[in-house]
């Protein structure tokens, strides 16, 4: 009867929701099953929200909460007070729905930390993130703007910032070796069950154009549960660590600690958190906080996606619409904070939501329209406040790099057909990728991965810039899965990988990056780095540029952002990210990657500030200046470390630090435009597509 109430609520039915709730609750007290009473009298009191009797909502979930809290039900008793809490919000009580919300909210965090790992952390804290949302709202009313932004942190990359705090000592603790082989172990099992299920959903394509197949569920089942068994295992490894289990569940950090140890001279940060029916913004410096009011979740995204969309196409049209869908985007988020964000030079961005996926430096100055933001001020993206907090106390126990070394990984070799394999089959003869991958690159709407032409030029150019010695070039068949898994990078600073990124739209876990997927006599591979490997690479890195597509997409968890590439890199230690948003085309991303690195190894500049000049020299020139070739790419992480390792003091707007470089004599390399690109002469003669990473 309790299931039938809310199946009734959903469908709009109040009435009979109402009486199979009471007829519910009678059944409960008969049969002596307390807990089941308190279910359904929680439910009565949804339904006397949904009906706006909000007095008889507060009786009802009060009562509910007795009976859990007789019973020890913690679940029971957040949930009751979240119900109250709402209706004492709606009839204006906003002390007394605060009054019940923090009460709910301990209870969740308690039991969101007896939950056995990360990932079982995150799915369920994403249940309760309507919680979250409603604190933040009463505490906007009771104008405690400073508190607000505090409860917006508590709820945001929870189970990054556990694993910020556990990868690196499991690394460096040498953790229990049993544990390490059994974790290889389920990774080995995982890569051949995905491996499986690929190859039978393409079995199923290719009969009758069906990819349906009864075979799969088992398949399907055996993923999740090596999944959850690898989840398990690393839970394992924490607990058995003293080290590690005196880091668990770190705190986020309070504001006024994000005041004084992480916002610099002239650096605002933006923090967007984004509800139902209002969506707040706190713009933070150094000395004040302040909350602005904004529209709901709903008309926010919708304002986003269709920047998103529009960014990164070709047609004039879209490049028309992409300029007043920008301009309606930045009055949405930006405008009712002109003055703070005019007042500073460096913007740190929290997005929530769709905003995540914004290149926020290609949105319009919102007190100068004829200005793009990237113009005047360098742009920053972070999951969290408190995230950046932990890279830089991660960075100040590791021992840094004596010298500056780069290891570039470019232009793998993806097929049997490539030229460079010996004895290459003719290129019309398709060399069938690993099953696995395969099935990846469907997802992401390609049938086969390609070659990249200027990933090879792009690498030549960036290692012209840097004395031998210093660097590590892995191109074609050494561009492989195993450089990363092996450990041989950890004594680099700066790593950047040019090549095809793909994200699996049903397992985040499984989404990665692409290396050669044959040796030199074009046999078969493993080149396939999948994002939980990613997750416990040993690096030292303090810079990584993934030049590849939507390397800083993935798919959001309410409360934890994005999952992809970047939270696994992030999760490795790297403090420093250059991640793209979209599917980058190859020739603009090698032209803006080597402007890039002149501004960041002849230049000096810090990695945020560098991308901006490069971006800021594209958009100076008719050739590059549409959005699409530059905004694609956003730098995400700890502004405040400077390329050789040291930490960045506070300089002025845009100011060049002095850094340990080599190559410092070399001349600038030649970065001159395409010309511009021509129409076909008939549709019978239509132009190549461009290369996408």
């Amino acid at each position: 009867e309790a299931g039938l109430g809310i199946a009734l609520l959903k469908a709009g039915d109040l009435d009979g929701a109402e009486k199979a709730e009471e007829a519910a609750r009678t059944l409960f007290q008969k049969a002596g099953d307390a807990a089941g009473e308190g279910i359904a009298l929680s439910n009565l009191g949804r339904v006397g929200y949904a009906r706006n009797r909000d007095q008889e909502a507060v009786a009802h979930q009060r009562e509910a909460r007795t009976i859990f809290e007789r019973i020890g039900d913690r679940e029971g008793m957040a949930l009751s007070r979240f119900g109250a809490a709402r209706s004492l919000a709606r009839m204006g009580d906003s002390k007394g729905a605060r009054r019940e919300l923090e009460p709910a909210l301990e209870l969740v965090e308690s039991l969101r930390g007896e939950s056995p790992g990360p990932d079982f952390r995150a799915s369920y804290f994403a249940t309760k993130q309507q919680y979250w949302d409603l604190y933040v709202e009463v505490l906007m009313q009771l104008h405690e703007e400073k508190l607000a932004l505090q409860a917006s942190e508590r709820r945001r990359a929870r189970s990054l910032l556990d694993s910020l705090a556990e990868t690196r000592l499991a690394v460096e603790s040498q953790a229990d070796p049993k544990l390490a082989a059994e974790i290889q172990d389920v990774e080995q099992r995982l890569r051949a069950a995905e491996g499986k299920r690929s190859s039978l959903q393409a079995a199923s394509a290719d009969q009758a154009g069906t990819t349906v197949d009864p075979a799969l569920a088992p398949v399907d089942r055996e993923i999740r549960d090596l999944l959850v068994r690898l989840d398990v295992l690393r839970m394992t490894m924490h607990e058995r660590n003293p080290r590690m289990a005196a880091l668990a569940s770190p705190a986020p950090v309070a504001v006024e600690e994000i005041q004084k140890h992480l916002l610099v001279t002239d650096t605002l940060l933006l923090v967007y958190s984004l509800g139902e029916e209002r969506s707040f913004l706190w713009a933070v410096s150094s000395r004040s906080v302040e909350g602005y009011t904004l529209p709901g979740r709903e008309r926010i995204e919708a304002a986003a996606r269709q920047l998103i969309d529009l960014l990164p196409q070709t047609r004039r049209e879209a490049q028309a619409s992409g300029q007043r869908a920008a301009k309606a985007l930045a009055d949405l988020v930006l405008a009712p904070a002109a003055e703070r964000i005019a007042a500073f030079h460096r913007l740190l961005v929290v997005g929530d939501g769709a905003l995540q996926l914004v290149p926020f430096g290609a949105l319009p100055e919102p007190a100068l329209a004829d200005r793009l933001l990237v113009e005047g001020h360098e742009l920053v993206a972070l999951p969290s406040a408190s995230v950046l907090g932990m890279l830089r106390r991660a960075e100040r126990a590791r021992k840094p790099l004596e010298e500056l070394k780069i290891a570039v990984i470019a232009d793998p070799v993806f097929r049997a057909d490539d030229p460079r394999v010996k004895g290459a089959r003719a290129p019309n003869v398709s060399s069938p990728l690993p099953a696995e991958l395969s099935r990846s690159v469907r997802d992401v709407g390609l049938d086969r991965l390609e070659r990249l032409p200027y990933t090879r030029q792009e690498a030549d150019s960036i290692l012209g810039m840097v004395k031998k010695g210093m660097t590590f070039p892995a191109f074609d068949f050494d561009a492989t899965r195993e450089l990363f898994t092996s450990g041989r990078l950890r004594d680099y600073n700066i790593l950047h990988i040019a090549t095809h990124s793909l994200l699996d739209s049903r397992q985040p876990e499984l989404s990665g990056i692409a290396f050669s997927m044959v040796d030199a006599a074009g046999k078969p591979r493993d080149g396939y780095l999948r994002l939980h490997e990613i997750y416990n690479l040993d690096l030292r890195a303090g810079l990584v540029v993934l030049s590849a597509c939507e390397t800083g997409s993935g798919m959001e968890v309410r409360g934890e952002g994005l999952q992809g590439i970047t939270r696994g890199f992030l999760s490795a230690g790297v403090p420093q990210l250059v991640v793209s948003l979209w599917k980058v085309d190859d020739r603009s991303t090698a032209e803006l990657m080597k402007r890039f690195y002149y501004q960041l190894l002849e230049k000096g500049r810090p990695a945020a500030e560098a991308l901006r000049q490069a971006q800021l020299s594209m958009i100076a020139e008719p050739a590059w200046h549409q959005p699409r070739n530059w905004a694609g790419f956003i730098f995400l992480g700890d502004f405040g470390r400077k390329v050789d390792g040291g930490s960045l003091e506070a300089t002025d707007s845009g100011g060049v630090i002095v850094v340990k470089k080599a190559g410092s004599d070399l001349p600038p390399p030649k970065v001159a435009p395409d010309r511009p690109r021509r129409k076909p002469a008939a549709p019978s003669s239509p132009r190549p597509p461009e290369s996408q990473r």
